[in-house]
């Protein structure tokens, strides 16, 4: 190759490169020891078959998909001060020359081969799966009841609503285990989606059904021990109940965002206020829920009618944890969860900085 074609391939990549910038806001650069001085990483745990794709596209791969994929495929480049309308061919298609107002031809467009603007691209593609994933993963350790397997989930699950939130619990899980294999696949994205936004109606309005019933039983009154022991028990299984169908909420929710990959601020912002909402809604009604019942224990056995067998120290079994779910609740306003949940989606509308290694492996760069 002579050195003019060595300055235009290279003015190529420029350009190239140039266009991501622009268009994606996305760069690439080499990384050295001078250049990660002083800043930390945070390794990523991908799956074989990611690391593999990266792996590739850093050896064979990335130049057989550039020269036998995008062989024919090139971009368009406008002089400046041209109109942007090219010479239509009788057999279809443009030509090269430009044409003004007037009809007449005015000047001739340049054409760039897409070979490297197109890997390079695959290389974004595979980065916003892996960053995503992470995030995912993040928000995913504050959901740990989403992530049990379904026969702890069986303990406590009843009612008509058992089978439809077990559904969507399970669905929202394989959406999560699956993120990486499904986000290269266009259709199953779709699909994916679709069931993701019925996963999080059907979520909230199990939520308000368990609220429902955790009034109810809060309200409800018992003559004896055995009442008080199992009303109290119901009301643990309920308030399980709202809290699964709280979390596959968030979770289908934030599933979504990443799968579309709308990162778009007033979105997420919008998105932001809506889950912070109905967390702090639902928070507020079994505190309220949960303190009726607490007023109800404590006026139990306090008549002129005394059962011997109820004192301070039995309905403290009940008082004790009561209060400190009604304490947790009410301290949730700076809650782990809340905060991962802002930082995620603060992050989301963020540049990040990350480093793939030729062997598949990535860091993200804090």
């Amino acid at each position: 190759m002579s050195s003019n074609e060595n300055h235009e391939s290279n003015n190529n990549d420029h350009s190239d490169m140039d266009t991501l910038k622009a268009v994606m806001g996305f760069d690439v650069s080499t990384i050295d020891e001078h250049s990660m001085r002083g800043k930390t990483t945070t390794k990523l745990n991908l799956d074989p078959e990611t690391k593999m794709q990266l792996s590739n596209l850093f050896s064979h791969a990335l130049p057989m998909y550039a020269n036998r994929v995008y062989a024919d495929a090139y971009r368009v480049s406008f002089p400046e001060g041209l109109p942007h309308t090219l010479m239509s061919l009788k057999q279809g298609g443009f030509g090269s020359h430009i044409k003004g107002e007037d009809g007449r031809f005015v000047g001739t467009a340049s054409f760039y081969p897409l070979g490297s603007l197109a890997t390079i691209s695959q290389i974004y593609e595979i980065a916003s799966i892996v960053t995503s994933q992470y995030y995912l993963a993040e928000i995913s350790k504050e959901l740990k009841m989403v992530n049990q397997k379904l026969d702890s989930v069986l303990e406590f699950l009843y009612g008509d609503k058992r089978a439809e939130l077990l559904a969507e619990m399970d669905f929202v899980q394989y959406a999560y285990q699956n993120y990486s294999s499904i986000s290269s696949y266009p259709v199953q994205i779709q699909a994916t989606l679709t069931n993701l936004q019925e996963a999080r109606k059907v979520a909230l309005k199990d939520i308000e059904f368990y609220l429902e019933d955790l009034d109810k039983a809060t309200l409800a009154r018992f003559g004896s021990e055995g009442d008080l022991d199992k009303n109290y028990k119901k009301v643990e299984k309920i308030s399980d109940c709202i809290e699964l169908a709280k979390q596959v909420y968030l979770m289908s929710v934030l599933l979504e965002i990443f799968y579309a990959q709308n990162f778009n601020k007033n979105y997420l912002s919008y998105v932001e206020k809506d889950l912070l909402g109905m967390v702090n809604r639902c928070d507020r009604r079994m505190i309220s829920s949960l303190s009726t019942l607490v007023g109800q224990i404590k006026a139990f056995n306090t008549g002129p009618i005394s059962l011997p067998l109820i004192g301070s120290v039995n309905k403290n079994k009940y008082l004790n944890p009561l209060n400190y779910k009604i304490q947790a609740l009410s301290d949730n306003q700076d809650s782990e969860l809340k905060q991962t949940l802002k930082q995620i989606l603060k992050h989301a509308t963020e540049p990040v900085q990350m480093c793939i290694e030729s062997n598949g492996e990535v860091y993200l760069i804090d």
